[in-house]
């Protein structure tokens, strides 16, 4: 049996199928998540090593050459490059386009860092991060004529809320300091002291501790015991004794030094409209939506701007993600619209008002199908797969045109609506996918890239595809029953 006659023999099912196929994707696009470009994995990993004071060449003799002469013999790797500059070195490894498993790849070089073990005692731990797209949701400035501390404490808090909405992967604050306190030294005072600068450090670090001290038994009980020592105000710190004299009295940092609480000196700073600014700059996770975090984001402002923001204190977004996303659905849902107009004027013209309003049936049917095999296979909504829906917008419904004309020409030779339909159909079925797959081959060349930008670019064939293939479905199986529900007999 022909899979059309199946079709005109049950069209109960058939028009619950495209029911229950219009439903499931309307709900799975309003989930499905919305970014600007698709998450593809770099295949590089970073290595990222911090030891301050340490000139490049020292740098790279005692962290980057033995990092690198570890991971070297990893399989699959295809290139090295580092940077060794004052205090910080960066190592870059570059796994062959496509390597399976990168994951595990990933780990190994975490396993193989942890095993370098002629690293200088004073040197950061390495951090192997793998390098990705980092995408920019939004931009939110906080500004206002306010004390710089009440300022940071109120950035803060907005960053606090902004890492509990859903899809935010991280906040980086510009323009924002943190606290420190000054110790200014008078060369003069701590001379007439007969003390040196070294004794004064020497006795800020013996205060500023915190070390363990084991356990305490007392019968059945055991206290854990702490050397709790960390200085927290200038008034601790000014306190603090450098040495003891032979009167019996004390030298205070106070009697050598001043001691201001103030913050660290500015390496970037922010205005907006000549007021001093702090941005804290959002990125979302790889599966965050930048539609919904955007509007998460614009909440929680509403609620800051009604309930905790002082006089004065002006919170603004700027940079915003969703603009262009919602730019790129609305001329979908504009191309689609003007699309399927035009489809309709054209068969119209040249087949006739009923069998063109059954072709354009297979356009919304297609993409609800492509919808839902795209989230099947996790590719996003995003402006390279909205490109992919576009451009074949036009093509999805030349299958049903070559079906539904042929089908109403047998009508017209004297066979009934259903007759027609199994006929029509069976008699194009072949060329019908002879044609899906011919035009989904031209887009192959773009699937079968390589590197990076085949990964970027391989969103665009496979979206392609899932149309075509639904389109195809729609006019052998669809498509002869409502030829056969809703032709006119001639």
């Amino acid at each position: 049996m022909h899979i059309s006659e199946f079709s005109v023999k049950q069209p109960v099912l058939v028009n619950l199928l495209v029911i229950l196929v219009l439903v499931a994707a309307f709900v799975t696009y309003s989930y499905m998540t919305k970014e600007k470009f698709p998450d593809v994995s770099l295949d590089e990993v970073w290595v990222y090593t911090s030891y301050p004071g340490v000139s490049p060449e020292e740098m790279e003799r005692l962290i980057t050459i033995p990092i690198e002469d570890e991971v070297a013999s990893i399989d699959g790797i295809e290139d090295i490059t580092s940077v060794s500059s004052e205090g910080y070195s960066q190592i870059e490894i570059d796994f062959e386009a496509g390597i399976e498993d990168f994951p595990r790849k990933i780990q190994e070089v975490q396993n193989r860092v942890n095993r370098v073990e002629d690293l200088p005692d004073d040197a950061e731990t390495p951090e192997v991060e793998e390098e990705d797209w980092t995408t920019i949701a939004v931009l939110a400035s906080l500004s206002g004529e306010i004390p710089e501390d009440a300022l940071k404490r109120l950035s803060e808090d907005f960053e606090d809320d902004l890492l509990n909405i859903p899809g935010v992967d991280a906040v980086t604050a510009i323009g924002r300091r943190d606290r420190e306190i000054w110790v200014e030294v008078d060369p003069g005072r701590l001379e007439s002291y007969e003390l040196s600068l070294a004794d004064v450090i020497l006795s800020l670090r013996n205060k500023n501790l915190d070390i363990p001290g084991g356990t305490l038994g007392s019968g059945r009980e055991e206290f854990l015991v702490r050397t709790m020592g960390e200085a927290e105000t200038p008034e601790q710190i000014a306190h603090v004794i450098i040495r003891s004299t032979t009167e019996g009295g004390h030298v205070y940092v106070r009697d050598v030094a001043e001691v201001s609480d103030t913050f660290e000196e500015a390496t970037t700073e922010g205005r907006l409209d000549g007021k001093k600014t702090i941005s804290l700059m959002v990125m979302k996770s790889k599966t965050g939506d930048t539609v919904r975090i955007v509007r998460a984001i614009k909440a929680l402002k509403r609620d800051y701007e009604e309930r905790r923001l002082p006089d004065g204190v002006t919170l603004t977004l700027t940079n915003d993600a969703s603009v262009d996303i919602s730019s790129n659905l609305n001329a979908l849902y504009g191309n689609g619209a003007v699309g399927l107009v035009l489809v309709l004027i054209v068969l119209c013209l040249f087949v006739g008002p009923r069998p063109a309003v059954l072709a354009a049936v297979g356009l919304p049917v297609a993409y609800s199908v492509a919808i839902l095999l795209m989230q099947y296979f996790g590719i996003t909504i995003n402006m390279l797969s909205l490109f992919g829906l576009i451009l074949v917008l036009g093509i999805v419904v030349d299958d049903a045109i070559v079906i539904c004309e042929n089908a109403c020409r047998h009508i017209e030779e004297g066979l009934s609506p259903p007759e027609a339909a199994v006929v029509g159909t069976r008699e194009v079925t072949w060329p019908v996918i002879a044609a899906v797959s011919t035009t989904a081959a031209g887009f192959m060349p773009l699937l079968l890239m390589s590197g990076t930008l085949g990964k970027f670019f391989g969103v665009i064939p496979q979206v392609v595809t899932f149309a075509l293939l639904a389109s195809l479905v729609e006019a052998l199986f669809i498509l002869p029953s409502h030829i056969a529900d809703f032709a006119k007999p001639i």
